[in-house]
């Protein structure tokens, strides 16, 4: 097998959608935040949150009102599960998700890695009525040496 260059931890710098006639929107906000992270032995796992997200009024999740619950859950996003890498995609192929649909399922991303910068895309699809790419840049997290 070829060197992963995936293989390690990665810190989110941005979200943005695309649509073909060029119009841009960030899903995540203007400051999302997030972590993925891909193991030698074909395993990720990967949590984004938009950056504006308000805490709960009570300390207790399962005390947060629906309202809360919903803006949490439309906030963010999680899963993880097996990957395979082939050239210039990864398949991501989620056995535990915050969206219980992805379970089971090959969810699709383009590769484009730039020294310690990665760029995943989705495949064009349809949201909201457009066609739409979503591109996640993410920055390669350094091990931490002694001392720092």
């Amino acid at each position: 097998m070829p060197q992963n260059r995936l293989i390690g931890a990665w810190h989110l710098l941005s979200v943005e959608g695309r649509t073909p006639d060029g119009e841009t929107s960030h899903p995540l906000g203007a400051s999302p935040s997030g972590r993925l992270i891909y193991t030698e032995h074909g395993h990720m796992s990967v949590i984004l949150a938009s950056g504006e997200r308000a805490p709960f009024t009570s300390s207790n999740f399962r005390e947060g009102r629906v309202a809360e619950k919903a803006h949490a859950f439309d906030t963010m996003m999680a899963y993880s599960g097996r990957y395979e890498l082939h050239e210039d995609r990864v398949f991501h192929y989620p056995d535990v998700a915050w969206f219980p649909n992805w379970v089971g399922t090959a969810e699709e991303r383009f590769v484009e890695l730039s020294g310690d910068i990665l760029t995943l895309s989705t495949p064009p699809r349809f949201a909201e009525g457009e066609q739409r790419r979503i591109f996640l840049v993410w920055q390669r997290v350094r091990a931490r040496t002694k001392g720092s």
